[in-house]
C-alpha cells in the first residue's frame, strides 16, 4: 500500500480531530468544483507528433470560520483518454512522441488550516502559494495538475499600506502527478527547507514597491536548481494623466547566488522592464527580461562553465514563450525581448479577448541567437443564465522557431473551463 496516501489520510484525520467544531459545521461551509476539459497537440522536430485529451476535476470543501479558524480540503483528479498518444514528460506514454506535461493523476491538492486575527493571518498545511507575478513562486495553473506546497505562511497588514509575508516550505508538490519519479527534473515532489520573505508597500493607489528574499534549498531536484538565494526589488506604477490611455510601467532587479547543495558556484543578475497601455479595447505592451549568467569555474582542460539565474518554483509557462522551450534557463543565460498586442470585445454573452506576443531570444553570455517565438491566445467568457457558476473557453497557440541546428516547436491547446461554488 502506498505510504504517501496513508500519511495524507492521517494528516486529514488529525486536522479534523483537532478542529472538530469546524468539521461539525458541515453544510454551513462552501463546496467547490473546478473542471477543465482540454485537447493539446504538440509538434517538435525529431519527435513524432503528440496529442492529449484530458479531463481535470478538482472538488473541494471549505468550512465556515470559527473563532478565526478555517479548514479546507481539496482533491485533484486528471483523466487521460489515451496515454500512448503523447509523452507525459517521461511519466507515462510514448517517449518517441512530443512531450505534453499533463499526466494522469490522483492526489491531494490542498489540505490546510488557517487562522486570522486582526491584521494577521496564518495558514499551515498543503496550500496554494503565489507571490507577485509568479516569476519566483507560483502554482503553475496552466497545467492540469497544479503546483502546491506543504508550508506555513504568515501575512501581516498592521502597518498602513504595507503587506508583510513570510513562508516556510517543507515540501513542493509538483505538476507531474503521483506516478512521477522520486527525484530529478520531473520529480513528483521536492523536499524543501526554504524560506520566503516579501514586503510590498503601496505608495498610493497607482504605485507599489516590493522587496523580497527567497532562500531555496530543494532536495531530490537536479543539482543546478537545488539551492539558491535570490534578493531583489520591483516597482509597478500606473500613470493616469490620460484616463483614456493609462500607462503601466514595471521594473525589477534581483541578484541570485548559489546556496544549499547547488552544484554550481555563481552570482548572477536578473532584470525585467516592461511598459504597456490600453485604449478603446486595445492593449499594447513591450518588455525586456534578462536571466543573467556568471562564470562557474574552469575545468582542468581549460573549458569555462557558466551558471544562470533559475526560478524552479515559478509558474514557468507564463514566462519566455508558451512553447515551454526555456523552462530551465540555459547556462549562458537568457535574454527575452518581447512585444504584445491584444483586443477585448464585450459581447452580450460575455467578453472575448485575443492577444498575440512576439519573443526574440538570445544568450546573456556571448549573445548567441536562441530563436524567436510567436504566441497567440483567444479567451471567451460565457454567460448563460441557465448555467450556474463560471464557464469559459480558450484557444492557445505557440510557434517557436529555433536557430540553425535546433528543434522547432508548435503547440495548440483547446479547452473548456467550468467552476462552481455552492
Amino acid at each position: 500500500m502506498n505510504t504517501k496516501y496513508i500519511s495524507q489520510a492521517a494528516i486529514l484525520a488529525g486536522l479534523f480531530s483537532i478542529t472538530q467544531p469546524l468539521a461539525m459545521a458541515g453544510t454551513n461551509g462552501t463546496f467547490s468544483l473546478d473542471t477543465r476539459l482540454r485537447f493539446e497537440t504538440a509538434e517538435i522536430d525529431g519527435k513524432e507528433d503528440g496529442d492529449n485529451t484530458s479531463l481535470r476535476l478538482r472538488p473541494g470543501y471549505t468550512t465556515p470560520e470559527w473563532n478565526g479558524f478555517q479548514l479546507m480540503a481539496e482533491g485533484e483528479f486528471t483523466f487521460i483518454a489515451d496515454k500512448d498518444s503523447y509523452n507525459a514528460a517521461g511519466v507515462h506514454g510514448d517517449t518517441n512522441k512530443a512531450s505534453i506535461a499533463d499526466a494522469e493523476n490522483v492526489q491531494l491538492d490542498q489540505l490546510w488550516l488557517s487562522y486570522k486575527r486582526d491584521e494577521t493571518s496564518a495558514k499551515v498545511g498543503r496550500q496554494l502559494a503565489t507571490l507577485d507575478n509568479h516569476r519566483w513562486l507560483g502554482h503553475v495553473g496552466w497545467r492540469q495538475s497544479r503546483q502546491t506546497y506543504d508550508a506555513v505562511t504568515v501575512q501581516n497588514t498592521s502597518i498602513e499600506n504595507l503587506t508583510l509575508f513570510y513562508g516556510y516550505i517543507d515540501n513542493v508538490v509538483r505538476i507531474f502527478g503521483d506516478d512521477a519519479p522520486s527525484s530529478g527534473g520531473n520529480a513528483e515532489e521536492f523536499g524543501s527547507d526554504s524560506h520566503l520573505i516579501n514586503a510590498a508597500y503601496k505608495i498610493n493607489a497607482n504605485n507599489t514597491v516590493t522587496g523580497y528574499g527567497y532562500f531555496l534549498d530543494l532536495d531530490d531536484s537536479p543539482g543546478k536548481i537545488a539551492g539558491s538565494d535570490t534578493i531583489g526589488a520591483s516597482y509597478k506604477g500606473v500613470c493616469t494623466a490620460n484616463e483614456d490611455m493609462p500607462i503601466t510601467l514595471y521594473l525589477e532587479y534581483a541578484n541570485q547566488t548559489d546556496a544549499g547543495s547547488n552544484l554550481q558556484d555563481y552570482s548572477a543578475d536578473y532584470y525585467h522592464a516592461a511598459v504597456s497601455t490600453k485604449i478603446k479595447g486595445f492593449s499594447v505592451g513591450a518588455g525586456y527580461e534578462l536571466l543573467g549568467s556568471d562564470s562557474a569555474g574552469v575545468s582542468a582542460d581549460g573549458t569555462e562553465s557558466f551558471a544562470s539565474v533559475k526560478s524552479p518554483l515559478a509558474t514557468l509557462h507564463k514566462w519566455n514563450g508558451f512553447a515551454d522551450v526555456f523552462l530551465v534557463t540555459p547556462d549562458k543565460g537568457l535574454e527575452d525581448i518581447y512585444a504584445s498586442i491584444g483586443y477585448t470585445y464585450d459581447m452580450s454573452c460575455g467578453p472575448i479577448s485575443a492577444t498575440v506576443w512576439y519573443h526574440d531570444f538570445s544568450n546573456d553570455e556571448g549573445g548567441a541567437d536562441l530563436g524567436d517565438e510567436i504566441d497567440a491566445v483567444i479567451a471567451k467568457g460565457i454567460n448563460a443564465e441557465s448555467i450556474p457558476g463560471k464557464l469559459s473557453a480558450l484557444v492557445k497557440y505557440a510557434s517557436y522557431n529555433a536557430p540553425s541546428g535546433g528543434a522547432d516547436v508548435e503547440r495548440l491547446t483547446l479547452e473548456l473551463n467550468y467552476g462552481l461554488k455552492f
